[in-house]
């Protein structure tokens, strides 16, 4: 209880404190080896959870818990990072001893070695109301920036504010505990933006609006979705826009702790998993699905493309590539870094809550739950942030590596694997207390945000 207070503290004076592609290689850098496939309008009631129908990271000082953290984490418990079993096409893989770089085992072969990471430092561009999200149009320099309390601001690459903000939903939605306005895309044509947020009731709500001329058009409203969510915590956030033209929504547990309702592993409510659609202007589906979902024909909600995640904060494409990247915060002992190659993924299970990352949680594991590429444990952070695999140009020697984060101890690293499949981590040279986000500009380059209102850019050092 202490600790919803403290979090509800900090959002109300964080609030009250706070105004307010690049060209793809012929044969691009992968960051990791891929693994083998795994197995309404805006009145109308939400569904039930239904179809409506490294080496090791130097630990930081602890924040405050941020809008995607666990309720209660429990103390450090000393663990190095770790990596769990690869899927079978990467081998198996040995748990790292103390202060041990983990190791992976007859992995095929990458296509580079890892280069060291220069050293960078964050050019901050300006400083918003708790900014949880950064989306870019096509053919558009500027940054949209989803803030919690639901408005999206624009910034240009200087960093200048614009007066008007791009869409304002403060007066329909609750900012309650970890709601708010918690993801922002646009489609792939830029003809409409799309947001993810908390509605009046608590529920996740996804809607889109037509964008003429930069602006939003309010009278072409069209909302896609609704799902009850039985608790304040756990509500997911990410949204976005797959190489294959379906969009991806990522839905937490439900809330609470330990998943009480069992939602990770049921894939027959949209609880717990990544969603894939096919948002329409019409009718009151608001969407469609597509044929090749793996449950479009039954064994479980049709929207659900993966389950098996707790509260995943924030998943990305690899833009290069068309992997995906997934960061998942723990309940009490483990942050993971989930991934799937390209054009696989089609059901994937991902273990919660039968498992935190490779550690059992409440049962036996499931049959070929896909495991985590890297993890690490509470000594190094509370509540992991997943980014994006670098594919710009300002800073060669972190192409093609995957840089994500944690909010509680506020390290930045990047991951990658060697040529013989061994997972390297580093520690960059900045830090971001309470980063709530990371962003990817038209160009590829990366930016972070904070809870405190930092939008700020990844730059080399010098």
């Amino acid at each position: 209880m202490a600790r919803l207070v403290a979090l509800a503290a900090l959002t109300l004076l964080l609030m009250a404190a706070c105004g307010g592609s690049s060209e793809r290689d012929a044969s691009p850098p992968r960051a990791a080896p891929p693994p083998a496939d795994a197995p309404a309008p805006a009145d109308t009631p939400p569904a039930t959870g239904k179809p409506a129908r490294p080496d090791e990271l130097t630990p930081q000082p602890a924040a405050e818990a941020p809008p995607q953290t666990n309720e209660e984490p429990s103390p450090a418990d000393g663990e190095p990072p770790r990596t769990g079993e690869k899927p079978p096409q990467t081998g198996e893989v040995q748990q790292a001893e103390a202060g041990e770089v983990p190791r992976t085992e007859e992995a095929p072969p990458a296509p580079e070695p890892v280069a060291t990471v220069e050293p960078l430092r964050l050019l901050e561009l300006t400083t918003l109301g708790f900014p949880l999200d950064l989306a870019t149009r096509p053919g558009d320099e500027n940054l949209y920036v989803a803030q919690k309390g639901g408005v999206v601001s624009v910034v240009s690459p200087e960093g200048r504010v614009a007066d008007t903000h791009f869409l304002n939903l403060s007066n329909r939605m609750t900012t309650e505990s970890e709601r708010g306005l918690i993801g922002i895309t646009f489609s792939p044509s830029g003809d409409r933006f799309y947001a993810h947020y908390s509605g009046a009731r608590g529920e996740n709500r996804l809607a889109s609006w037509a964008v003429t001329e930069g602006r939003i058009d309010p009278e072409s409203e069209v909302q896609h979705l609704a799902i009850e969510q039985p608790f304040a915590n756990h509500n997911g956030g990410q949204i976005a826009f797959g190489p294959d033209g379906f969009l991806y929504m990522a839905i937490g547990d439900g809330g609470s702790a330990g998943d009480p309702g069992d939602n990770g592993q049921n894939p027959g409510t949209l609880l717990g998993a990544i969603l894939r659609i096919n948002p329409t202007r019409e009718g009151l589906a608001g969407y469609t699905v597509p044929e090749d979902n793996p449950f479009a024909r039954g064994g479980g909600a049709p929207e659900v493309w993966a389950f098996g995640l707790r509260n995943p904060w924030r998943f990305s494409f690899d833009r290069a590539t068309g992997d995906i990247w997934i960061g998942d915060v723990g309940q009490d002992k483990i942050e993971e870094v989930d991934f799937l190659a390209a054009g696989t993924g089609a059901g994937a299970n991902f273990g919660w809550n039968r498992l935190e990352g490779t550690r059992p949680f409440s049962d036996k594991p499931p049959a070929g739950a896909v495991p985590p590429v890297f993890e690490y444990g509470r000594k190094r952070g509370y509540s992991i942030t997943g980014g994006y695999v670098y594919r710009g140009s300002a800073i060669p020697s972190l192409v093609g590596q995957y840089v994500f984060g944690d909010f509680g101890s506020g390290f930045v690293a990047s991951l990658g694997f060697d040529p013989g499949g061994q997972p390297i981590v580093q520690e960059l040279s900045v830090t971001v207390p309470g980063l709530t986000s990371f962003g990817q500009d038209q160009h590829g380059e990366l930016y972070v945000l904070s809870a405190g209102g930092l939008l700020a850019k990844l730059v080399p050092a010098t």
